[in-house]
């Protein structure tokens, strides 16, 4: 993987300490083309992991990874085996992209093809029956889907001045983290953040105090 500083074993893959988001965002193109922008930098950069779900910007962010992971792969045939790509299923979205209400929608996609039926869906909106979850595959099109105050702040100095990126440093360098989750949705928010990837973690009960000093 491009510059990341990172193994990634095929056996014992590693998911990198921070992964990209998709859920912020207007429900437009251009927003797409923003995002495949970051998802393509972060990559480059080292990040390997893909967080997106079914009703994030009312389907467009999946569309997005799809795409974005798809490109990756043309021009590093090798780095789809590194990639995690994650998505969350079960919640029945709308599709902005078909210019139908949500409940047309619903009934169009899922009700008429037999997807689903109406005592599959919980509480109108939720349904984890296999063939309904699986339709979040489609949209991806990709076969998978992985005295301490002074002391403490002292940690952090490295990082400059922005919270977030304090923040980040804490909630990756906590015990039973793997993936520090961060919506980047542009290419900025990618190099703000990305960098972070290459300054050592805290020891862990380190972010734990840092954590305790705010909760």
């Amino acid at each position: 993987m491009p510059k990341s500083g990172i193994s990634h074993d095929r056996m014992t893959l590693q998911a990198s300490s921070i992964g990209i988001g998709t859920y912020l965002g207007k429900e437009d193109d251009r927003t797409d083309v923003l995002y495949l922008d970051a998802i393509t930098r972060a990559v480059e950069q080292g990040c390997n992991v893909i967080d997106t779900a079914i009703n994030y910007r009312e389907m467009k962010s999946e569309r997005v990874v799809g795409r974005a992971v798809r490109s990756l792969t043309k021009k590093h045939p090798e780095i789809r085996e590194k990639l995690i790509v994650a998505t969350k299923g079960g919640f029945i979205p709308g599709d902005i992209e078909s210019g139908e209400e949500p409940s047309e929608f619903f009934q169009n996609r899922f009700l008429k093809k037999g997807i689903l039926t109406e005592e599959d869906v919980v509480q109108g909106c939720h349904s984890l029956k296999p063939e309904f979850i699986r339709s979040s595959a489609t949209l991806l099109q990709t076969r998978a889907l992985d005295n301490s105050k002074l002391f403490s702040f002292q940690a952090l100095s490295n990082l400059g001045n922005g919270a977030a990126r304090r923040a980040i440093q804490v909630v990756r360098s906590l015990r039973g983290v793997t993936t520090s989750l961060v919506g980047m949705k542009t290419v900025k928010h990618v190099q703000d953040n990305l960098h972070l990837l290459k300054v050592p973690k805290l020891e862990p009960d380190e972010a734990k105090r840092i954590l305790g000093e705010f909760f």
